[in-house]
């Protein structure tokens, strides 16, 4: 599993506002962004104590049951938490189905990559 150390930039919320003058061509990747299914996970601005998450962090493990379902486990406070992919979904309010697919096949992803004008196409993950 990767690095499970907690970094201060994660847990941040976005303000999808029209973006400054100087910063007008990123207005249409706000506009998206504000339509999308992701809206409700990086507008909604709770309570965050940032020592209960390092505190999370600093004593996370996971686990994969036999299924292959992969859980977060942590404690806040001494108290136990689980975080699996499905508590997620529905917190976020993402609105996908269990069907709809949860990752894309790196060929496409390379494709995609090399069609947006990426300089650099040999750094793409293989």
């Amino acid at each position: 599993m990767a690095d499970l150390r907690f970094v201060p930039d994660h847990n941040m919320s976005a303000y999808l506002g029209d973006p400054p003058e100087k910063h007008s061509e990123f207005k249409s990747l706000v506009d998206g962004l504000i339509i999308s299914p992701v809206n409700y996970a990086i507008m909604e601005h709770p309570t965050i104590v940032s020592d209960y998450i390092e505190g999370f962090w600093s004593t996370v493990t996971d686990h994969t049951d036999i299924s292959g379902n992969v859980s977060i486990i942590g404690k806040i406070q001494g108290k136990p938490i689980t975080i699996t992919e499905q508590i997620l979904r529905e917190c976020l309010q993402f609105g996908d189905k269990d069907t709809d697919p949860v990752e894309l096949d790196q060929d496409l992803v390379n494709r995609t990559v090399f069609q947006m004008g990426h300089e650099d196409f040999s750094v793409i993950i293989k």
